[in-house]
């Protein structure tokens, strides 16, 4: 008995006192930046995944790890083997006040729910056309974000993806979407204009509530749910 209790306690503080890291690895960019990534084994080779520096301890926080100008890079050289990088982990760069730009490479496939959330210091981005999932809240609250493309490679565009994002202007839907989550521009006040293509047949419940500025397509009279 006192040795089941024994094991218990030692269980117990391994749980509570030991720190799990987002990160497996810490590479070093060429022009200098540090960027933290975790392993991806769900493919048929090892990835890479851009993750934050931090553990589960309250102290730790990924927002003062990246900041000013960052370049991802599509292949990272680690232990002698090139590893790809494919994905953006949940809340990689969320609340990155000091991120002002970002360079996502080629042969990325999915971008993390609130990945980039609360980064204010974000004007644009260009979505590479690998990129097949923008996961849910992934941009909220990018404030300062005027203009973002989206290539026709995504397939689906999550639920409130854009949220908040007061600064963004025009948005082009490309023609691989088919649906428009809830909430995904809500609350973009200056968003004036979006090009709805022909393959959209449903945009759901408050998807551009808030939007005082949007002038309507045409094509959207096909929805009836805004």
């Amino acid at each position: 008995m006192k040795k089941f209790r024994l094991i218990f306690l030692l269980l117990c503080y391994l749980i509570f006192t030991h720190k799990i890291f987002a990160h497996d690895i810490a590479v070093k960019n060429s022009d200098g930046k540090i960027i933290y990534y975790s392993f991806n084994y769900g493919g048929p080779v090892p990835s890479l995944i851009v993750t934050y520096c931090g553990d589960n301890s309250e102290e730790t926080s990924q927002k003062d790890y990246y900041y000013g100008i960052l370049n991802i890079p599509e292949e990272v050289f680690y232990m002698g083997k090139d590893y790809k990088v494919t994905n953006i982990d949940g809340y990689a760069f969320n609340g990155c006040v000091g991120l002002e730009s970002v360079t996502l490479p080629n042969g990325l496939e999915y971008i993390g729910d609130y990945s980039f959330s609360g980064c204010t210091g974000l004007t644009s981005l260009v979505v590479p056309n690998s990129v097949i999932g923008i996961n849910p809240f992934a941009f909220k609250d990018c404030t300062n974000l005027k203009s973002i493309e989206i290539p026709n490679s995504v397939t689906y565009i999550g639920l409130g993806s854009f949220q908040g994002c007061i600064g963004l202007e025009t948005v082009e839907i490309p023609n691989s979407i088919y649906q428009i989550e809830s909430e995904t521009f809500k609350d973009c006040t200056r968003l004036t204009s979006v090009n709805f293509p022909n393959s959209i047949t449903r945009i759901d419940f408050e998807a551009f509530s808030g939007c005082i500025e949007l002038e309507k397509n045409r094509n959207s009279q096909q929805c009836d749910k805004y």
